[in-house]
């Protein structure tokens, strides 16, 4: 059987989503490489934006309410990639 292709897109807001950024449903963030869309507010996870520096591929981020705390991190924000950025209602500093 053929693996299947890497995702792209993914859409999880609001499910219930514990623990913390560094992982996704339990699975590392780093596994999701070549991950161009991310929408996964309303999940009560935990730390900080730095965790989504392992997605290279990310163009667009969509993390409201998402439990989010401290600085924007300029490795994140410098991608010439990223196109679309939501944090809305996270405790950012």
């Amino acid at each position: 059987m053929t693996p299947a292709p890497p995702a792209r897109l993914l859409e999880v807001e609001d499910n219930h989503l514990t623990g913390s950024w560094t992982q996704l449903g339990g699975v590392p963030l780093s596994a999701f490489s070549q991950l161009r869309f991310l929408s996964a507010g309303g999940n009560p996870q935990s730390g900080t934006l730095a965790a989504f520096a392992a997605l290279p591929a990310l163009e667009a981020l969509l993390v409201s309410d998402a439990g989010i705390t401290g600085p924007l991190p300029p490795q994140l924000l410098s991608r010439p990639g990223l196109r679309y950025l939501d944090l809305d209602d996270n405790a950012l500093t």
